[in-house]
């Protein structure tokens, strides 16, 4: 028996699935020549096919580097789908730049999301994916744990954080176990780049957290100095940067 991969992380750990999922071998996701197939074949399947050949290898190559490969070419398809020309049965590279590619297409599904979430989650969205972005714009990795730490209401956040990855609007994965620790760490990313400027909400909320979001990096930064050399006094936050610190939180 074979499963998706991402299904098998989220239902092996189980107790009262371990019997079954013993011997089902984790169908991890196509790359390469069976990432263009996933694209194309089904298109094919309905009589459709693309435009021109650059235009299936662009889409791959806007997600060859990304771990949620499969699920960002699936959001692109099927607003490429939704736009495509009955009468020529063609998917067009027009159609592709009118949905914005796929950080388009990524963006006007985190809209979606965000609506099924509710209005009274927005903070904790935001609140999360503040802290999943870098002062400099980028994404960064974060520890499942640390980023759940941020909120008074853990379980609450905890939902919607899976809410957005079983979206996939955040991936997460395992790192093996580095020297001096025994257990793997869970870390939770955004699941592509581009959704940091395609999506607007997204960009309005890192325009009105600039400030804070340098000061939530110098904070890191001095927490793992201080982590790694023994948690020294001399090394804590006072006087004006303890201040500074008290006003932004």
């Amino acid at each position: 028996l074979s499963m998706r991969d991402d299904f098998f992380v989220h239902c092996q750990p189980h107790p009262s699935l371990t019997s079954i999922f013993k011997d089902v071998t984790p169908l991890m996701p196509p790359v390469g020549p069976a990432l263009r197939k996933a694209l194309v074949a089904p298109a094919e399947q309905c009589g459709y096919r693309f435009e021109d050949e650059s235009l299936v290898a662009d889409m791959l190559a806007d997600v060859a580097k990304e771990r949620g490969a499969l699920p960002l070419l699936a959001f692109a398809a099927s607003r490429l789908w939704a736009k495509r020309n009955r009468d020529k049965k063609l998917l067009t590279r027009e159609a592709y730049l009118e949905i914005g590619g796929v950080g388009g297409a990524i963006a006007q599904h985190a809209e979606a999301t965000l609506e099924r979430i509710g209005v009274e989650r927005e903070p904790m969205v935001r609140e999360i994916f503040r802290n999943l972005v870098t002062a400099k714009g980028t994404r960064a990795v974060r520890d499942k744990q640390e980023l759940l730490s941020v909120f008074e209401d853990r379980e609450t956040a905890q939902g919607v954080l899976s809410r957005l990855i079983d979206a996939r609007l955040l991936t997460s994965f395992e790192t093996k176990p580095v020297e001096g620790e025994e257990q793997s760490l869970h870390r939770v990313e955004i699941i592509h780049e581009s959704l940091l400027t395609a999506w607007p909400r997204l960009v309005r909320w890192q325009a009105q957290d600039a400030e804070g979001a340098l000061l939530r990096d110098q904070l890191r930064q001095a927490a793992q100095l201080w982590q790694e050399r023994g948690r020294p006094v001399d090394l804590l936050w006072t006087g004006t940067s303890f201040k500074e610190y008290q006003v932004w939180r």
